[in-house]
C-alpha cells in the first residue's frame, strides 16, 4: 500500500501565539490611551482625508431666527429684502405671516431662500401695493409656490405681462382677492393693519406710483408706515385725509426718490427710523440726497438695503429691535 500523504497544516496566522497577542492588544492600548491624553487622536477626518462636499445653503445677507424659535413665533418682525431697486417685504406677527410685493422678474430664488431660511412655509396674506414689475416681477411664482390665504391689490390694474402672469397664479391657486379701501383694517397676528389709500375714486389718473396701497401697522406701542411708491400727489391726498400718519417707522415711498417724503408728509409723519430699498446704480438718483437731507434734519436713522443687505427690525410692543447701523 502506497503511504497516505500527510496533510500540510494551514498557515498559522502570525502572531497566533496568545501571549503575543496579549502583548499586542495591551500595548495597543497603551498608545490609544496615549494619544488621547496628548489631544493627537484624529476624533474627525485629517485635512487630507476626503470628505463629502454638503450642498450650499441659500447664500442670505442676514441670518434669522427660524420660524421655530421664540423670535419668530411672537411680537412683530419686518424683513426689507435686499433685491436692488424694488420691493419685497416679509411680515411676521405672532405666527403669521404676510408678504408685501414680490421684487424684480429673476428675484425668485433669493425670496424662497430667503423664505426657506425663515421656516416659512404658507402665507397667510399676499399684498401687491400696485402693478409694476419691480414689485411684483416674482410674485406670481411665489404665489404658485406657497399656499396663500387671501391677496390684496391696488384699484388701479395693468396692462403688462408681469401683471396679467399674477392674476394668473392667482386665480390658478383660487386665492380669495381683494381691493382695500381707506379705513378697512385688518387683524394681522396681535397687530392692526389700516390701509389708509387710494381711495378707488381719486384722481391720480395713470400716475400708477400714486396708486399704491399705503398702510399703518399698529403694534403695541409701535407704529410702521408703508408707503409702495406712493409720490407727492398720493402724500397730500393723506394729509388731507384725517387719518393718524405718525410712525416709528417708515418704509420710505419710490426708493427714496426726490417725488416722494416731502417735508410736510415727513412732518406728518415724524418718524424715528426710515427704511429705503434701493440699489447702488446712482444714475437713478435714487436714494435722492434731498431726501436723505430732509430725513437727516429731523433726526431719523436710515437704514439702506444697498448699504446694509437685509433689514430687519422687531418689536414686543414695547421695544424696538434695530440692526446694527
Amino acid at each position: 500500500m502506497a503511504a497516505r500523504k500527510k496533510k500540510r497544516p494551514a498557515p498559522r496566522a502570525p502572531f497566533a501565539s496568545p501571549a503575543v497577542t496579549a502583548l499586542l492588544f495591551a500595548a495597543l492600548l497603551f498608545l490609544v490611551v496615549a494619544l488621547a491624553l496628548e489631544g493627537d487622536w484624529p476624533l474627525a477626518p485629517s485635512a487630507g482625508s476626503p470628505t463629502p462636499t454638503p450642498t450650499p445653503a441659500p447664500t442670505l445677507q442676514t441670518q434669522e431666527p427660524s420660524a421655530g424659535s421664540e423670535a419668530a413665533q411672537t411680537g412683530f418682525e419686518l424683513h426689507v429684502l435686499a433685491v436692488g431697486k424694488a420691493d419685497c417685504l416679509l411680515l411676521r406677527c405672532d405666527g403669521q405671516t404676510m408678504l408685501v410685493d414680490g421684487g424684480n422678474t429673476g428675484d425668485e430664488a433669493y425670496i424662497k431662500a430667503y423664505l426657506q431660511a425663515q421656516g416659512v412655509d404658507s402665507l397667510d396674506y399676499v399684498v401687491n401695493t400696485h402693478p409694476h414689475e419691480d414689485h411684483l416681477g416674482a410674485l406670481d411664482r411665489i404665489v404658485l409656490a406657497y399656499p396663500v390665504g387671501q391677496a390684496f391689490l391696488s384699484p388701479k390694474p395693468h396692462t403688462t405681462k408681469h401683471y396679467e402672469e399674477l392674476l394668473d397664479a392667482l386665480e390658478e391657486k383660487q386665492v380669495e382677492t381683494s381691493v382695500p379701501e381707506p379705513g378697512d383694517t385688518l387683524v394681522f397676528g396681535g397687530a392692526t393693519i389700516t390701509f389708509l389709500s387710494p381711495d378707488p375714486d381719486a384722481d391720480f389718473g395713470d400716475e400708477i406710483n400714486d396708486w399704491s396701497l399705503v398702510f399703518v401697522l399698529e403694534y403695541g406701542q409701535h407704529r410702521f408706515l408703508f408707503m409702495g411708491d406712493a409720490e407727492s400727489a398720493a402724500e397730500k391726498v393723506l394729509r388731507e385725509s384725517g387719518f393718524d400718519l405718525s410712525a416709528d417707522v417708515l418704509k420710505v415711498g419710490h426708493h427714496g426718490s426726490d417725488s416722494s417724503s416731502k417735508n410736510k408728509f415727513l412732518g406728518a409723519v415724524s418718524p424715528s427710523y426710515a427704511v429705503i430699498t434701493c440699489d447702488k446704480n446712482e444714475e437713478k438718483g435714487e436714494p435722492s440726497e434731498k431726501v436723505l437731507e430732509r430725513l437727516a434734519e429731523r433726526g431719523v436713522q436710515v437704514f439702506r438695503t444697498d448699504e446694509q443687505g437685509n433689514v430687519v427690525i422687531r418689536s414686543d410692543g414695547q421695544t424696538l429691535l434695530l440692526p446694527a447701523a
